[in-house]
């Protein structure tokens, strides 16, 4: 539920958003695989551009984690991110995420 808070929260104050991405990156790197794919949902959710940069990482470990939970949720995100900035994907050598 916190999560989806931040969410729609974020899209009206971004620069709280901003100080939620330390959080969300420490969940990221928790040993539940749910846990982990419910933050990088959050992260891929705040729809915020000056965000991307920091969505990126996780998204790319997480494309190649052993949860298969985790690697779904990687490949939605970059569907989110790519519908926010295209050119941030398509710069990126993200595995499964690269559009031709």
């Amino acid at each position: 539920m916190v999560y989806l808070y931040l969410t729609n929260h974020a899209r009206e104050h971004p620069d709280t958003a901003l100080l939620a991405i330390n959080t969300l990156l420490k969940d990221y790197a928790d040993d539940s695989p749910m846990v982990r794919g419910l933050a990088l949902r959050a992260l891929a959710s705040l729809r915020q551009k000056a965000l991307v940069e920091h969505v990126i990482l996780p998204l790319k470990s997480g494309l190649v984690d052993v949860s298969p939970y985790v690697r779904r949720t990687a490949v939605l995100g970059c569907a989110k991110v790519f519908q926010l900035a295209p050119d941030t994907i398509k710069g990126k050598s993200l595995p499964l995420c690269n559009t031709r």
